[in-house]
């Protein structure tokens, strides 16, 4: 249980982001089951949670370093600007080396501004059983799920609405020019619609819930979904269904659906969530699954995979570890 919990019903998403416990749940998990047993208490305040991730996400954006090159850079240009200067004792100020360590300094200032503004490219990402929805220049919705993330040129995004996707994420798009969401295997490009993008282990899955969707790879695979169709894209191969559209896309309820796809991929999105290890003993290699888990139980989870595969579990003490075997 938190700590002050009802003081959290007061809140704003600035008070949650410069709070120690609500920092700590965000960038390294600790507390995540009071956090999350608080949210299913209060969903009312999802909405001011998420704006928090959000600022989070923003100032971790913004604490990037310099590389160490473009450093370098800066002071081999120190080096060669007071190269063979003169030694001569005068006052600092009138001296050339103390003109040109001012003159420096202002360059220095002005490389260095000149730098920062110039990183326009704006970056999210989540962490083990986190979810984050991002709001984009355009007004623009992509919500990501666990494990992913998600970065975009701000400058240039009235000219170009592209983003670039690691994950999976839900995006709701408003309406206006092409809008792009570029992953390692393929495209997805629309014009304004919903849809959901799911990029892992080189496979890409999309489903279409609202407008026209435009599906590309490099393998010459093209196709368009329209509402209810979703497609699912590995190098030149595709599978092709429907599904029925609901208001919101199932994972971002907590509950996670697969149809006829490997057990390594069904159990690799329970690490995620569960932010758990596991520990396989024996081989799945040629298991497939159709079911789905749901968020909140890890033990109900298992059971949803586990007993229709005719395989056991034995979760550690510490419920950080899992051991699957045949049963």
């Amino acid at each position: 249980m938190l700590n002050d919990a009802e003081k959290y019903r007061q809140f704003e998403a600035e008070d949650f982001a410069a709070d120690e416990s609500f920092l700590a749940w965000v960038l390294s998990g600790k507390q995540a089951e009071a956090w999350e047993a608080w949210l299913i208490q209060n969903k009312d305040k999802a909405t001011t949670i998420n704006e928090a991730k959000q600022i989070v996400a923003f100032m971790r954006s913004e604490e990037k370093e310099i590389e160490s090159q473009q450093i370098e850079n800066l002071w081999n240009k120190i080096d060669i600007a007071t190269k063979d200067t003169a030694t001569r004792v005068v006052p600092f100020y009138q001296s050339t080396v103390g003109r040109a360590g001012m003159g420096i300094a202002a360059s220095i200032m002005l490389l260095l501004g000149f730098f920062l503004w110039n990183q326009s490219t704006n970056s999210y990402e989540t962490g083990i059983g986190e979810q984050l929805a991002v709001t984009l220049p355009d007004g623009s919705v992509a919500t990501l799920n666990a494990g992913s993330s998600i970065s975009f040129d701000e400058k240039t995004w009235k000219e170009s609405r592209e983003v670039q996707l690691s994950g999976e994420a839900f995006f709701e798009v408003e309406e206006g020019e092409r809008f792009s969401v570029k992953t390692s295997v393929g495209e997805v490009t629309v014009l304004g619609t919903s849809f959901n993008v799911q990029e892992r282990n080189k496979r890409l899955q999309v489903a279409c819930y609202t407008g026209k969707v435009s599906v590309k790879n490099e393998y010459a695979v093209s196709q368009i979904l329209t509402p209810g169709k979703r497609i699912s894209v590995e190098k030149d191969k595709i599978k092709l269904d429907e599904f029925t559209p609901a208001n919101s896309v199932a994972w971002k309820e907590g509950i996670f659906r697969f149809d006829d796809i490997e057990l390594k991929f069904v159990l690799e999105e329970l690490q995620r969530q569960y932010n758990v290890k596991i520990d396989l003993a024996t081989d799945i290699n040629n298991r497939r699954y159709s079911g789905s888990f749901t968020k909140g139980d890890l033990e109900e989870a298992l059971k949803m995979i586990c007993l229709p595969m005719e395989l056991s579990y034995q979760i550690a003490e510490d419920s950080r570890m899992v051991v699957i075997d045949e049963e």
